[in-house]
């Protein structure tokens, strides 16, 4: 199924993974609307994803491979902001870093309508 217009109805889990989805599917502003659209109110989110570093190296590292993405099939260099302001109906609740070296992160979100 296309995570950009899933089939489900609204409103249809209580509880929603997606995992190294983000950095990879075009458009990803659609596909965390279509996980609020489809998420229950009161129900929570878990996103989990490589999302780029704010600064150090990491950030620089990120921003170089970001000239490849097209051939690597991922964006280094996309900021966890683009998925935070992608949506109005989900908070974040809390963030966590996930090895390896933390190039990962966790974002746990709830919709609180």
């Amino acid at each position: 199924m296309n995570a950009r217009t899933m089939e489900y109805p609204d409103e249809s889990f209580d509880f929603i993974v997606a995992a190294y989805v983000m950095s990879v599917v075009p458009e990803p502003h659609k596909v965390i609307g279509e996980i609020a659209r489809v998420c229950k109110p009161g129900g929570e989110v878990a996103i989990v994803s490589h999302f780029a570093a704010e600064k150090g190296l990491r950030r620089n590292v990120e921003a170089l491979l970001a000239l490849l993405s097209n051939k690597l099939g991922w964006r280094p260099d996309m900021p966890v902001d683009e998925i935070l302001a992608s949506t109005d109906s989900l908070r974040e609740v809390k963030r966590y870093t996930l090895p390896p070296l933390g190039m990962f992160t966790m974002l746990h979100m709830k919709k609180d309508r």
